[in-house]
């Protein structure tokens, strides 16, 4: 009998601004599904973190989209940073997704916990974690559930998507 080996290389996927979208999408509903385990106890972290990936992975999305950079201009420039993401915006893009100062604001409080370099709806912090008690003014308050489900609806929506289908 023969023996055979077959090696498999590492699977690299080109992911379309499409693709982000849809991701975006999916981890919109998933978040929304998330909310509801909230007891109000401590932070619900999963679904804070649900959300805000959304909200990422659409702007990501339209700036791919709009040809305003590639792909690994965007992973190396802007990793997970709103900031730097929405330095990259101009005026007629935040126009096509209905992008407005009051909600940049939320994204760049998101971006206090979410960005690369803090990650902490990610990776459990005892502090922020509201099983003990600390002075609140040391950490920035997150947006409501409400607000950031309407911006995900506001932003992840057909216009959006049919933006993004009209650059392809």
């Amino acid at each position: 009998m023969t023996t055979y080996t077959v090696k498999v290389e590492p699977l690299k996927i080109n992911i379309t601004p499409l693709g982000f979208y849809m991701f975006a999408r999916d981890y919109f509903q998933v978040a929304k599904s998330a909310m509801k385990l909230d007891t109000g106890k401590r932070i619900n972290y999963p679904a804070y973190f649900l959300y805000t990936r959304a909200l990422e992975l659409l702007l990501k999305s339209v700036l791919l989209a709009s040809g305003t950079v590639t792909k690994e201009n965007l992973k190396v420039k802007c990793k997970h940073d709103f900031d730097k993401i929405l330095k990259l915006f101009t005026s007629d893009l935040k126009e096509n997704i209905c992008l407005e100062k009051s909600d940049e604001d939320v994204l760049l409080t998101l971006n206090k916990w979410y960005k690369t370099s803090e990650k902490k709806f990610e990776y459990y912090d005892l502090m922020t974690s509201g099983i003990i008690s600390i002075e609140k003014t040391n950490y920035p308050i997150l947006p409501d559930f409400n607000v950031l489900q309407s911006l995900g609806e506001k932003m992840i929506n057909e216009k959006a998507k049919g933006y993004i289908l009209s650059k392809s």
